[in-house]
């Protein structure tokens, strides 16, 4: 487990740079719902969405970023693939 929070080359201090504002500024509106102004968020409109709508629109960011990603993925091994072929050729 120890080399899993090594700091260099690790992608945890990259991802809680990230990951730390946004679950702060979630806690912040949630306090801010519940302790200071209750009835925030209905003013804002979150309370009108369902939660299958919310589930629908995390699924679609979450496909599109897997497609994205999978089609850059894919690129890259047919372009390397071709050079291999390029250089293979050039050699024989």
């Amino acid at each position: 487990f120890h080399p899993l929070l090594r700091i260099g080359g690790s992608v945890w201090m990259q991802a809680s740079g990230y990951a730390l504002p946004s679950a702060l500024l979630t806690l912040f509106v949630v306090v801010l719902d519940h302790q200071i102004l209750p009835g925030f968020m209905e003013s804002l409109g979150v309370g009108m969405l369902d939660k299958s709508q919310i589930w629908n629109a995390t699924t679609y960011v979450l496909i599109f970023v897997v497609v994205f990603r999978t089609k850059q993925g894919l690129s890259r091994f047919w372009e390397g693939t071709g050079l291999l072929h390029q250089m293979k050729g050039e050699w024989f």
